[in-house]
């Protein structure tokens, strides 16, 4: 219930992709392609222990022979996954930086009680459990790791960042 059929057809012309979209209203979209670098970027899928459960999350970096400095995404309060945070963070790696991001304890892949609102203490500290993990990797530049806080994380980041050696917040 609450779905609808739509039919999509568009064309390629040059670095414009023009499509309409009709269903119950329809809808005009127009892509344009910016760059035409390819951007070279791997994936890993991590856990570090965090106050006594496992937090899940990715780690995503551009391709390089050096260690990257990082941004660790901090989500907000909310349902928020590494899902939500995604598409934020290609723009950091297009520019350099690897970006860690990771399920709110009790959410997506991570363990934890998902029945009640998390204490700013608890989420500070998976912040800090994020950066003492990512600062043993040979990967990560341990010199150069910064926060990057969304909604309630804009309150942790800075809480972290008093509490570990981090780069920026």
């Amino acid at each position: 219930e609450g779905r609808e059929n739509i039919n999509v057809s568009g064309t390629l012309n040059n670095n414009k992709i023009t499509a309409e979209i009709e269903g119950s209203d329809e809808i005009q979209l127009t892509l344009i392609r910016t760059s035409n670098d390819p951007v070279f970027y791997s994936e890993e899928e991590v856990t570090y222990k965090s106050e006594g459960v496992f937090i899940s999350g990715t780690l995503i970096k551009p391709k390089s022979n050096q260690p990257n400095p990082v941004i660790v995404f901090v989500h907000g309060s909310g349902k928020m996954t590494r899902e939500t945070m995604r598409s934020r963070a290609y723009m950091f790696v297009q520019n350099g930086s690897a970006v860690f991001i990771f399920d709110r304890r009790g959410k997506g892949k991570s363990e934890g009680d998902t029945s009640r609102i998390l204490p700013i203490a608890v989420m500070t500290g998976d912040v800090i459990n994020a950066v003492k993990f990512l600062k043993e990797r040979s990967d990560i530049d341990s010199g150069k790791i910064g926060l990057y806080g969304l909604s309630q994380g804009g309150w942790v980041a800075p809480l972290a960042a008093t509490q570990t050696t981090v780069d920026r917040v």
